[in-house]
């Protein structure tokens, strides 16, 4: 997870898990100095959000997010995320912050996508992490996916 160890906040980011059989199909991220809010639309109909509304990536058929760029800066004497970039795999981005600080990307391992997101938020988004899950693989019908573990740096201050 990028963030400050040991911060603490309002709570458990999103409130919820990523859905484990559906997709997402919107990313809607919001923020102007700092990343105020993240939100996740999934096939199924179940939206996961934290914070506000704004900018919204829609994604097609057969497009998913493959990777998170944050940037981590201090606020108030302790970790934010200022900015965060979502990239998908046809190319298109959505993008809300301020690039300030030190940046982290987090990709999804080759034949995975973004899936959800996890973290710590309160006025602001202290923490941010990725969920990948694994593509289904051409003309199968696996019903269920195994999230796949996400190593994410963490610097100490």
């Amino acid at each position: 997870m990028l963030g400050t160890p040991g911060e603490t906040s309002a709570g458990n980011f999103l409130r919820s898990t990523a859905s484990s059989t559906s997709r997402p199909v919107s990313a809607t991220i919001s923020g102007a100095s700092r990343l105020d809010s993240v939100s996740l639309q999934y096939a199924d109909g179940t939206t996961l959000r934290n914070g506000g509304t704004a900018a919204t990536l829609t994604l097609n058929s057969g497009e998913y997010i493959t990777s998170a760029l944050a940037y981590k800066n201090s606020y108030n004497g302790s970790g934010r995320i200022f900015y965060l970039e979502l990239t998908a795999n046809l190319g298109r981005k959505l993008a809300a912050g301020t690039k300030s600080g030190s940046p982290t990307a987090l990709s999804a391992p080759s034949g995975s996508y973004v899936a959800g997101f996890f973290g710590r938020a309160g006025d602001n988004t202290d923490k941010l992490g990725t969920i990948f899950k694994t593509l289904p693989l051409p003309n199968t019908s696996r019903k269920h996916q195994s999230p796949v573990p996400l190593p994410i740096p963490c610097s100490a201050r």
